[in-house]
């Protein structure tokens, strides 16, 4: 699956929840064979697996990465909303 970015959209109540970005060095260009999905759908989104992504296009292992924290907040909705679309 390839996918735009869409923000965070913790549940209300479930407080701190963390965001990965990992960084892979591709050894040649890949040529990606997965749906592409927008940033209006939530299709397979929660399904999606870095580490399977990885090994699929033999990415090895990752050469840096960064996290983030975030919880519900008033946005959340507006997030929820734009996943809404097909």
């Amino acid at each position: 699956m390839l996918s735009a970015y869409v923000g965070s959209g913790p549940p209300q109540g479930t407080g701190l929840h963390r965001y990965v970005f990992l960084l892979y060095k591709q050894q040649t260009k890949l040529e990606f064979r997965e749906e592409r999905v927008s940033n209006t759908s939530r299709n397979g989104r929660p399904k999606f697996r870095a580490a399977a992504f990885a090994e699929k296009y033999y990415l090895g292992e990752p050469v840096a990465g960064n996290f983030y924290q975030a919880q519900w907040d008033e946005y959340v909705p507006t997030v929820h909303k734009q996943l809404s679309g097909n």
